[in-house]
């Protein structure tokens, strides 16, 4: 979980920090970061919040590290995808001025 390790760097972080906002000690932290104690779906869930990344990226299933959508863009771009043809032309055309 070394990417626990260069989140919490990356964001100025102590172990102790991130334990107080875990709810857990800087011990489990550690332990986190070198793979010897699991996550479980609520601790990895904690870690995306507070690093803003998702979890694919923190548990090292992608190495995408962009924004993540908000759920209003989320939703925006579910609506996009399920219009026809002429509702994305025109959706384009007043965002994309070329």
């Amino acid at each position: 979980m070394n990417r626990i390790r260069a989140l919490r760097k990356k964001n100025k972080l102590t172990q102790l920090q991130v334990g107080k906002y875990l709810g857990v000690g800087n011990t489990a932290v550690s332990m986190y970061e070198t793979g010897q104690r699991h996550l479980d779906e609520e601790t990895v869930s904690q870690l995306c919040r507070l690093f803003g990344c998702t979890a694919d990226y923190l548990l090292g299933l992608s190495a995408y590290t962009g924004p993540i959508l908000s759920q209003e863009d989320a939703e925006l771009l579910s609506a996009y995808h399920a219009a026809d043809n002429q509702v994305r032309k025109s959706i384009r055309s007043l965002l994309i001025k070329e």
